[in-house]
């Protein structure tokens, strides 16, 4: 068999699902994403924290921490503790600040893989995840010693740690959610985010930096790319419009 591609691009065809969700041109409308994601990052805390088929907590994390963070499925899945840090960097006025950020990076020897080498990169946590509880769940795996923060994922043949976990989410999406329009995959958070970002006036090089995009053209490839205090300060004003953040995580659910 042929293994599957760690970039977890959605496969889609044009004019699939529910058309009161499609704009004129084919595209799945901001709006329609943001309603969507609300619903399935809902559902994923109601009934699949400390579920086995969710693989507990990933079914409330996974979902939100993609939304604010603009990242891939599988790098958000095979994270682990020591990946997720309190920075120091100097801020405008050329004193040290911290942020919590998490380190998106490449171990073959510990079975992390990245789609390419611009994958590698420094997000900072967003305010909303902090609120939600996400150091403490962090901390708790840390001090539990778990090789992976979400440790009910186990790699399937190819070292995939997310490949079981994306089939469950795609049935609940169906299923508990009621979306069927095909489009809405995982991987749509990864371009709300994008969406998002671009609305509240997030500079585009920063974007695809906290994304892990390559540059579009040679010279975004010189020099190490934004600061911290630059990816920190444009973080600050993501927001995604009308949405609701899901009841703070807890132990148990």
């Amino acid at each position: 068999d042929e293994a599957p591609d760690l970039s977890f691009w959605p496969d889609t065809k044009p004019g699939q699902g529910q058309k009161r969700q499609i704009s004129h041109s084919g595209r799945i409308q901001n709006r329609d994403r943001v309603r969507s994601a609300r619903s399935l990052i809902l559902a994923g805390y109601k009934t699949g924290t400390g579920s086995t088929a969710g693989m507990g907590e990933a079914a409330y994390w996974l979902p939100i921490l993609a939304l604010y963070t603009g990242a891939r499925l599988e790098e958000l899945g095979q994270l682990r503790p020591c990946d997720v840090i309190k920075a120091t960097y100097l801020d405008d006025n050329d004193q040290d600040s911290t942020a919590w950020v998490i380190s998106i990076t490449s171990d073959e020897a510990d079975g992390l893989h990245l789609k390419n080498s611009g994958s590698v990169r420094v997000i900072p946590i967003h305010d909303a995840l902090l609120q939600l509880g996400f150091i403490r769940f962090v901390e708790m795996a840390r001090a539990a010693k778990q090789v992976r923060i979400f440790d009910k994922l186990k790699p399937n043949k190819y070292g995939v740690y997310t490949a079981k976990w994306g089939e469950w989410f795609s049935q609940y999406r169906r299923t508990i959610c009621g979306l069927t329009d095909r489009r809405l995959v995982f991987h749509s958070f990864r371009h709300t985010f994008k969406d998002m970002a671009r609305n509240c006036g997030m500079i585009e090089g920063i974007q695809r930096q906290i994304m892990g995009h390559s540059g579009e053209d040679i010279a975004d490839d010189y020099g190490d790319g934004y600061s911290l205090a630059q990816t920190v300060a444009a973080m600050s004003i993501y927001r995604v419009p009308a949405f609701t953040l899901p009841p703070v995580w807890h132990i148990n659910g």
